[in-house]
């Protein structure tokens, strides 16, 4: 995205939401609930900071997937599209 520019939350949309609708259809997971947020702080365990992860309601088959801005903001194309299926396909 651009540099040097603040980048909003609708802006990241524009970016994830048609990954997400385009995964979400190859993988056969239409039948899934599937909400997205963007957050500020995103640390696995160990403190290390994480790209994405997914929280997952199976009986309800529902998906909650978190994206660290920084790494939305700073990854090329590619590199977003691997980490949307990447959650994606826990489910």
């Amino acid at each position: 995205m651009a540099r040097g520019r603040r980048v909003t939350d609708v802006q990241r949309r524009r970016r994830v939401a048609p990954l997400i609708a385009v995964w979400r259809q190859r993988l056969q997971l239409n039948h899934w609930s599937v909400a997205y947020r963007f957050a500020s702080n995103l640390e696995d365990n160990g403190g290390r900071p994480v790209f994405a992860e997914v929280n997952i309601t199976h009986p309800y088959k529902r998906a909650f997937i978190q994206l660290s801005r920084s790494c939305v903001d700073a990854a090329p194309a590619q590199e977003l599209e691997h980490a949307i299926v990447h959650e994606l396909c826990h489910l």
